[in-house]
């Protein structure tokens, strides 16, 4: 054995997620990938009812044989098997609060999970694994962000001040910069 190589393989959760999307086939998925940017973050307040969306082409429906969103990687957050969602194999922590919503649509490929009430523990990584054979992949991670009732209001508000501020600082300026002119 080489020097540095361990001999095993790394799981998914050990490489940057970038890389362990590296070299899956994204055909028939009409998608993000997972990557870290603005597109893949969702924002929720505690209490709110959130849906988080997965679409897969049509040309991939008639093969799948399972969808599952999972937290962190781990956690199943609905399951859907043999044309049905498997209550049995979903979270403690899921049961009850997730679904499919109303959105969910397996002919056209949309195949969201909703959750409701959103508690602050469900903050984290979601993901949409989708197999078409023995070994679901993952092609879609969202991440979401959990804040305290009423944070939304305060960001927003805290936002506009930000806002103001620059405002202000830009106006002074140029009024310091006539001033000084004359």
């Amino acid at each position: 054995m080489e020097p540095g190589v361990s001999g095993k393989k790394p799981r998914n959760d050990d490489v940057p997620q970038s890389k362990a999307l590296q070299g899956r086939d994204p055909k028939g998925f009409r998608g993000q990938e997972s990557r870290e940017d603005d597109d893949n973050v969702q924002d929720a307040a505690v209490g709110e009812d959130v849906t988080l969306d997965c679409h897969v082409g049509s040309d991939l429906i008639s093969s799948i044989k399972s969808v599952e969103w999972r937290f962190n990687h781990g956690v199943n957050v609905l399951v859907y098997r043999s044309k049905d969602f498997s209550l049995d194999d979903q979270g403690k922590q899921f049961r009850g609060r997730a679904s499919g919503g109303d959105s969910w649509d397996f002919k056209t490929g949309k195949l969201p999970v909703k959750i409701k009430p959103l508690q602050e523990s469900d903050a984290g990584i979601y993901s949409c694994y989708v197999s078409t054979g023995k070994d679901p992949k993952e092609f879609l991670s969202i991440k979401l962000n959990v804040n305290e009732a009423g944070d939304k209001d305060k960001q927003a508000k805290d936002q506009t001040v930000r806002e103001e501020t620059k405002k202000r600082a830009k106006k002074e300026k140029i009024i310091g910069i006539n001033t000084a002119s004359k």
